[in-house]
């Protein structure tokens, strides 16, 4: 790694890649691509997909109401997108 942000916004995540990881220190983790899954469930990419449907109360952001962090990873790790998951919103209980 190149470059470590020393955050512990999460949300930073996101801007991770080959040359960039965030350290977490309330976690006490490096988060990289490689290991964004094992240590939080969801990929960095999908950072801003899992704050519209959990919400974040710090960013006013309102997300979907009975949609809490569990179920938000588990829709990312099932549809991986926003699209699929609204492709498939009539299955989804």
């Amino acid at each position: 790694m190149k470059w470590v942000i020393n955050t512990y916004l999460i949300d930073l995540t996101q801007l991770i890649n080959d040359e960039v990881c965030v350290y977490i220190p309330s976690l006490k983790k490096y988060i990289s691509p490689k290991n964004h899954i094992q240590e939080l469930g969801y990929t960095h990419e999908n950072v801003l997909i899992k704050k519209i449907l959990c919400g974040d109360s710090s960013d006013n952001i309102p997300g979907i109401a009975g949609v809490g962090e569990k179920t938000a990873k588990t829709l990312l790790a099932t549809y991986q997108t926003l699209d699929n998951i609204y492709a498939n919103a009539t299955q989804i209980k």
